[in-house]
């Protein structure tokens, strides 16, 4: 919505390159940038100011917000969204999203492997870069400007004239179709995963000078996980014949990776349970602290992998534009609920580290299982 807002203060004073894709990616990067650094310093200061119960409440209600406006959010896109229609094989998406990673990539058919070639680097706490290039966005043979508005975009789309709540209750009827409730679980996911893997483990297994350099390992890992996934899955011909073999490529990698920054994480524990309940917080500076980061780096690496995918998946599942913003604004929220229900849990009296371990490693496995029902066709 900040974005928007600047974006109508400059509409019609700004010049050219303003009004380029890449200019106007980079606006929303920047904007996710603070919008993220304010989610950040929310998330680790609250505790000490309001103590854990509290804290985690207050956390937590600020994602449930977050996940009430995803209801809404698609008519913002189907109002300032593409004009006209376009040229044929996709385009670009840009969906004003928080919480987890603005990156939304919309796969090509393979028969015009040259089609867009967007890299979205995200990173849901302390930065977002972006940079697209999209040679399909182009009518009657010129470069598409972005529509009034700017920062949303679309090809092949008109305007809706739906009112909010008619586009609420489109993407609530999502719940009910065969794809989504399949995909939900991984959706959740996506959500639930990060509160127990940055604040219940970060915070008792590291020290405190040494919590700030994993989580620029975390978010560093997302970044590259983020660039490589997104090529491997968009530039098939190098690496793999149908997305259907790219995709059940990527979710196995998937379960591997993640896989092993849960035993990581399972092995602190134990020792901690071993050490009279008392976990051991390692210091930057001590050879053991190796351990324990390998789990930030493969938690960083598998989220920016499965969000990817999750994108790519869903851009190949609905081709039109309104229904892909409902099916992205659907995801958001399932997501966010996640968060929201991970922050609430994180005090020991409502759940013990272990068992949000174990749960959340219970909706990983069913998610994953889950999603191999709904890889493409070819």
């Amino acid at each position: 919505m900040q974005a928007f807002v600047v974006d109508r203060l400059l509409l019609h004073n700004a010049p050219s390159w303003y009004r380029s894709p890449e200019a106007q990616t980079a606006m929303l990067g920047l904007i996710f940038f603070w919008v993220f650094a304010a989610y950040t310093t929310m998330q680790f200061y609250s505790m000490s100011i309001y103590g854990p119960k509290l804290a985690s409440s207050v956390v937590s209600s600020t994602y449930l917000t977050f996940a009430m406006t995803c209801l809404i959010s698609p008519t913002l896109r189907q109002g300032r969204g593409g004009r006209g229609k376009g040229g044929e094989g996709g385009g670009t998406l840009l969906f004003i999203s928080a919480r987890r990673d603005g990156m939304d990539r919309r796969p090509n058919d393979d028969n015009n492997d040259e089609g867009a070639d967007i890299e979205m680097i995200t990173d849901e706490r302390s930065s977002l870069a972006i940079h697209g290039r999209d040679r399909t966005n182009t009518i009657q043979g010129r470069r598409r400007r972005p529509a009034k508005g700017g920062i949303v975009m679309a090809v092949g789309d008109d305007l809706s004239q739906e009112t909010w709540a008619r586009e609420a209750m489109g993407t609530l009827r999502l719940f009910l179709t065969n794809e989504m409730m399949c995909l939900s679980p991984l959706f959740f996911y996506t959500g639930f995963n990060q509160p127990y893997q940055q604040a219940t483990y970060g915070n008792r297994f590291f020290t405190r000078r040494t919590i700030g350099a994993e989580l620029i390992v975390f978010h560093l890992m997302e970044i590259v996980g983020a660039v490589i996934v997104g090529r491997f899955l968009d530039k098939g011909r190098y690496v793999a014949s149908t997305r259907r073999t790219r995709a059940i490529m990527c979710l196995g990698s998937f379960v591997v990776i993640n896989c092993a920054g849960n035993i990581f994480a399972a092995a602190q524990e134990y020792a901690a349970k071993e050490n009279d309940g008392n976990p051991i917080a390692h210091d930057i500076s001590d050879v053991s602290v190796v351990s324990p980061s390998l789990a930030f780096a493969c938690w960083g690496f598998a989220d920016a992998q499965i969000q990817v995918f999750c994108y790519w998946l869903m851009g190949g599942l609905y081709t039109s534009g309104s229904d892909h913003s409902r099916a992205v604004g659907f995801y958001k929220l399932v997501q966010s609920l996640g968060t929201s229900i991970g922050f609430y849990l994180i005090p020991t009296s409502r759940l013990s580290e272990s068992s949000q371990l174990a749960w959340s490693s219970l909706v990983f496995f069913l998610g994953t299982a889950l999603s191999f029902s709904q890889l493409p066709s070819a």
